[in-house]
């Protein structure tokens, strides 16, 4: 199939009517069959329209092949539109996954689909997604990079990736590491320590810092450690029903190395 089509800011200049309801298609020449529709941005206080422009992904369940463009401001709705995807005929369906992410914004996902629909020949307009924040990557605090004398037990500490925004979903983390001994090479694989873990131990959430902690009992051995975070957001409340439950937005953090001491 062609590579679709994005809607081209100099058209909606030269064309400047804008449509009368979010979605429908315009400005500028529509396919015969399109698809259109708007994105908004789920936060704490409700669907805003995003400030800046979002991709949109269609990519079908049969085959695998995908097309994308990205949204362009009508009003102040962010909206987009593709060529290429029907042809008309009432009868034919085609099923696509369908994905949203922000450009400069920490919204949606490419990789995890917020929605599988089920397009005909003719088809769609004022296509509605939603979109649900993605979590920030989380930072790792202690045992903080380049460390030399971490003790054989100690308090893991990492920034969340948890904001305002992101708190109203469930959440957990992993702790991903690689040891060494002094003198051997690194190993090319990182080993799972937990998964599924609350921020802290007792089951809280974040501290007013944004902070999570975790207790590694000892003896550690002594040698090279390596250790990154990885943070599991669950937008499944926030996307249709009939969609995998949960569904997990993800983030990882920058590795931090240190050298444990006996």
């Amino acid at each position: 199939m062609k590579r679709l089509v994005q809607l081209c800011t100099v058209v909606a200049f030269l064309l400047p009517a804008i449509p009368t309801q979010a979605g429908e298609c315009g400005p500028g020449p529509d396919p015969l069959w399109p698809v259109c529709g708007y994105v908004t941005k789920i936060t704490h206080t409700g669907q805003v329209d995003p400030p800046n422009a979002y991709f949109v992904k269609f990519c079908r369940t049969d085959n695998g092949a995908c097309y994308s463009t990205m949204t362009v401001a009508q009003g102040s709705t962010k909206a987009f539109s593709f060529q290429g995807l029907t042809n008309g005929d009432p009868n034919t369906h085609v099923q696509y996954n369908v994905f949203a992410w922000g450009y400069f914004e920490n919204w949606g996902s490419s990789t995890v689909p917020m929605d599988t629909i089920s397009l005909s020949g003719t088809g769609l307009v004022r296509y509605h997604l939603a979109v649900p924040p993605a979590p920030f990557s989380p930072g790792t605090i202690y045992p903080n990079n380049g460390a030399t004398d971490v003790p054989n037990q100690y308090l893991v500490q990492w920034n969340s990736g948890i904001d305002i925004d992101r708190a109203v979903y469930p959440a957990n983390w992993e702790i991903w590491f690689k040891y060494w001994p002094i003198g051997d090479a690194e190993p090319t694989y990182w080993s799972l320590a937990r998964s599924n873990m609350p921020c802290h131990d007792n089951g809280s959430g974040p501290d007013a810092s944004g902070n999570c902690s975790t207790y590694v009992a000892g003896p550690q051995p002594a040698g090279h450690w390596k250790w990154f975070v990885r943070v599991n957001l669950n937008v499944a409340g926030d996307l249709f029903w009939y969609m995998p439950h949960p569904t997990y937005f993800t983030a990882d953090s920058s590795p931090a190395e240190f050298i444990g001491v006996p």
